[in-house]
């Protein structure tokens, strides 16, 4: 049984570890039992025979070359001659550095290797291209796959890595495994619960790392995974419960809505009801305001604050930047001009004549002022903050609003499972239809045709480019920086000009009300226009090099066209060729404009990360239970019963008066797995 202490435990988790851990994102030796692969390789039955591989599908070879021969020239090759006793020999062919060819030519001379190759048969001649040379420890066994750093260490010394430390980490990460899932009862539940009946905590991890089969690799994996997703869910829907909060009564909403002078559309005042019963329960209140770019999660916002303020208590509200934080004050006193409300941002403060304005609005800089009396914490465009910082004032006992087109991943999964109070706006008051389209290096011409064309006809455009510019450095990449950026636009037309987060406060306030005015026709600039600003009459959004921006950030951007209805359009440069992952998010931007849909291709691309209450992964893997890859939404889902069970079990507890202690009686013994092993 697990025994070690938990003083001796924590002494030990302080411990740091050597530094090559780091290209595995882990602090501790022990934890490369609990850093999870990505996928297997079954190399099981390998292929002796070349002329048996299907065309156009990678698989292990495995036989002796009849030849090797090490080919030079400006595009250094491995060419083998493949032997078969049935179509006759053909060519192989690796690609490489020189190095690398003559460092794999001798691998192949001195062992038995694999080869993991394609079959191409092109006019009848047949080919095979070579992806890797597989050491012949792999031929016969299951291969797993890590992620690992970019240019950090290879996939094999990762393996290798792993391979060497993983029986003295076993013992370790069942322990670390049963303290954080102590509340599903002892080992024997935990691993009940994930389908692993008569498994212990250890097999489970070595069959991930070292599995006996593909299914049962498969089969360990996924029990860890469904571990890790019970634990992350049971944390967040656990962490508040027990603290107690004030209930505000919000008893001037009618007047308030009346004050703004807008004709608020249903999803508005559902979500200004729904607020109002969970600001008046004696519990925490976590709210998230889902609002699409344009649906006026401001007026939601500002009808709240200015009824908190009218209940006698004070209201914070966040924004990311200073030209945002201004344009929300300036709201909040155009429609409630009986409260004060206070602007902090890095470069100036704007402060009433009362000590202590009701609505404090800011960026992080208001974070560090000594405010008293929070009644409610609101975070708009929520996922430009840590949760640290949008939780600062909430440890006080304020309740917190945030509000966001598209959430973090975090914030995603939170509302997603129960965790938080969700409150969608989806009508907008102008109906609009942006236009998004993607193009390459290779489309180009017709890109910039339709954007000349666009500009000439009068329509106001925005680029966004990555990076600001050094003044003082040589010219760079006219693709990649505003500033070398902007004298070609201006030779489209004069009245273009350019914006960065560098510039002062007074600067911003200049260019973004000349854009309002019509005077600049072309904004090049950087993400410093991602949020919440209103440029109503701006029609069209050029992103260039979207691989360095995420779905959040391009749905913003895209988000600044059309405030006012009609049709808006949103292209999408990308000169280089780009990543898998970069690809992926492109085209989720381009299949939907819905910010829902977006959060929730995101959650599925990026993960959730921790969601524990103290946890600042706010994607990724939890790295506090597993590493090396995220929680997929699927073992969530698959473990939601197991939940509700505990939530039922906690329930009754508190009913009764007395919860218990956890896993003193492990829920209904109900898994989708089987008695010792896979489901196969």
């Amino acid at each position: 049984m697990l025994t070690q202490t938990e003083d001796e435990f924590d002494m030990d988790q302080n411990q740091p570890s050597p530094p090559h851990w780091r290209a595995l994102d882990i602090d501790h030796e022990w934890q490369v039992a609990l850093y999870l692969p990505k996928r297997y390789e079954d190399f099981s039955e390998p292929t002796t025979a070349w002329s048996t591989l299907p065309v156009g599908e990678r698989h292990l070879l495995v036989v002796e070359p009849a030849s090797i021969d090490l080919q030079g020239g400006t595009t250094p090759r491995l060419r083998l001659t493949i032997p078969d006793s049935i179509l006759g020999p053909c060519y192989a062919y690796l690609y490489g550095a020189r190095e690398e060819l003559a460092a794999a030519s001798e691998a192949i001379r001195g062992g038995r290797p694999g080869f993991l190759c394609t079959r191409k048969d092109i006019d009848g001649r047949t080919t095979l291209a070579i992806s890797e040379i597989v050491p012949e420890k792999w031929i016969g066994r299951i291969r797993p796959v890590y992620s690992v750093r970019p240019k950090s260490v290879s996939a094999e010394d990762a393996r290798d890595l792993i391979a060497n430390h993983l029986p003295g980490a076993l013992h370790r990460a069942s322990e670390h495994l049963c303290r954080e899932a102590a509340f599903l009862g002892d080992e024997s539940a935990i691993t009940f619960q994930v389908g692993c009946d008569g498994w212990a905590l250890a097999d489970i991890l070595d069959q991930v790392h070292r599995p006996s089969s593909l299914e049962y690799g498969t089969h360990a994996l996924k029990a860890l995974e469904h571990l890790a997703a019970l634990v992350g869910l049971w944390r967040a829907r656990s962490g508040s419960d027990d603290v107690p909060f004030v209930a505000i009564k919000l008893a001037t909403i009618e007047r308030r809505m009346k004050d703004t002078g807008l004709a608020l559309t249903r999803d508005q005042l559902a979500a200004i009801g729904h607020i109002q019963g969970f600001l008046a329960r004696s519990k925490r209140a976590h709210v998230l305001i889902s609002g699409d770019v344009g649906t006026g999660k401001t007026a939601v916002l500002g009808v709240i604050a200015a009824a908190t303020v009218d209940a006698g208590f004070t209201v914070v509200l966040v924004a990311p930047t200073g030209p945002l934080a201004g344009q929300l004050a300036g709201q909040l006193r155009e429609w409630f001009p009986d409260v004060p409300v206070g602007l902090v941002t890095g470069e100036h403060q704007e402060l009433p004549e009362q000590e202590g304005a009701p609505i404090m609005v800011g960026t992080t800089a208001v974070l560090g002022f000594s405010i008293s009396g929070v009644g409610v914490v609101m975070v708009d465009e929520q996922h430009r903050f840590s949760r640290e910082q949008r939780e600062t004032f909430v440890a006080n006992g304020a309740h917190l609003i945030e509000a966001s087109a598209t959430c973090i991943p975090r914030t995603t999964a939170l509302a997603k499972y129960g965790a938080c109070e969700v409150c969608e706006l989806r009508e907008t008051p102008y109906p609009k239809t942006i236009r998004t389209t993607f193009f390459n290096e290779s489309e180009k011409r017709d890109l910039f045709a339709q954007i000349r064309a666009f500009v000439l006809a009068g329509g106001q455009l925005i680029v966004v480019y990555p990076e600001r510019g050094d003044p003082a450095s040589e010219p760079g990449d006219p693709t990649r920086t505003v500033r070398d950026a902007l004298p070609r636009w201006q030779q489209l037309t004069p009245n273009a000009e350019a914006l960065t987060g560098q510039d002062d406060a007074e600067t911003k306030r200049a260019v973004l009300q000349r854009i309002r005015d019509g005077i600049t026709q072309v904004l090049v600039t950087t993400t410093v226009v991602e949020v919440g600003i209103d440029l109503p009459s701006v029609r069209g959004v050029l992103i260039m090099h979207p691989q360095h921006f995420g779905v959040a950030t391009m749905h913003q951007i895209r988000g600044r066209v059309a405030r006012l209805g009609g049709t808006g359009y949103c292209w999408i440069y990308a000169p280089e060729r780009l990543s898998s992952a970069s690809e992926a998010r492109v085209r989720a931007l381009v299949s939907t404009t819905d910010g829902f849909e977006l959060s929730r291709l995101d959650l599925d691309l990026r993960g959730w990360g921790n969601l524990a209450p103290d946890s600042s992964e706010q994607s990724g893997a939890d790295r506090s239970i597993v590493f090396g890859r995220p929680i997929s939404p699927g073992a969530a889902e698959a473990v939601m019963p197991i939940l509700d069970q505990l939530a039922v079990r906690r329930a009754v507890a508190r009913t009764e008066g007395a919860e218990g202690e956890p896993g003193q009686s492990s829920p209904t013994r109900q898994h989708q797995g089987s008695a010792r092993g896979p489901m196969i």
